[in-house]
C-alpha cells in the first residue's frame, strides 16, 4: 500500500480512550499500517500498565496516563502530532446521566 491510499504511514498519531474497546482496537489496526509513532493517552492506570508492557520493545510506540479534561496534559501530548483520534469516552448512559457535565466534557469536548 503506497502513501497515497495509506493514510497513517509515516504519521504521529495519538489515540485519546487507547484502553477501551474501541480505542484499542484502533491501535491494533494502524500500528499494521506503518505509522511513524503512536502515542496511547488513557486515565485507566490499570489497563495502560498492561498494553504499556505488551508493547515496551516497539520504539514506536508510547503510552501516557492522563484525561481528555486535562488541558496541560492533552496540549503537551499533541505537540508534534499529525492526527488525533478521539474515542475516550464515558459509555455507562446512567453515570452520564447523573454525571452529564462530566460526560459532554469526556464524550464531546475533550478539554
Amino acid at each position: 500500500m503506497n502513501q497515497s491510499t495509506n493514510p497513517w504511514q509515516g504519521k504521529r498519531i495519538l489515540i485519546t480512550g487507547v484502553c477501551g474497546t474501541v480505542g484499542r482496537e484502533l491501535f491494533e489496526q494502524i500500528r499494521t499500517f506503518d505509522p511513524d509513532y503512536l502515542l496511547g493517552l488513557d486515565n485507566n492506570e490499570s489497563e495502560l500498565f498492561f498494553v504499556n508492557e505488551e508493547y515496551r520493545a516497539d520504539p514506536t510506540v508510547q503510552f501516557q496516563l492522563g484525561d481528555v479534561r486535562d488541558r496541560d496534559k492533552l496540549i503537551h501530548a499533541m505537540r508534534d502530532i499529525d492526527i488525533v483520534l478521539h474515542t475516550a469516552a464515558l459509555k455507562h448512559v446512567i453515570l452520564c446521566e447523573q454525571s452529564p457535565r462530566d460526560a459532554i466534557q469526556t464524550n464531546i469536548q475533550g478539554v
